[in-house]
């Protein structure tokens, strides 16, 4: 897909080639460079972001003994590597 980007500031646009030359790129490859990078900062905020909630709300649940539930359902015959 193409796009074209008008009135860049010319301070930006002379950053974003400084950057390119210094990581032997292409100006539109460091511009996708940019774009993606700032895409991965987003989901992994919004990643932590849930950690977060999660942690708050499971703070005072007691731990959850998984030996045990592992054996319990050995003991009713599941068997989950074949599906039930």
């Amino acid at each position: 897909m193409d796009f074209l980007l008008r009135d860049m500031e010319p301070d930006v646009v002379d950053a974003l080639k400084r950057r390119a030359k210094a990581s032997g790129r292409s100006l539109q490859a460091e511009i996708k460079e940019v774009l993606r990078m700032s895409l991965a900062r987003e989901r992994r905020s919004a990643f932590l972001g849930r950690v977060d909630r999660f942690l708050e709300e499971t703070r005072d649940r007691p731990p959850h003994d998984t030996t045990a539930a592992i054996r319990d359902d050995r003991d009713a015959g599941h068997k989950p590597w074949l599906g039930y």
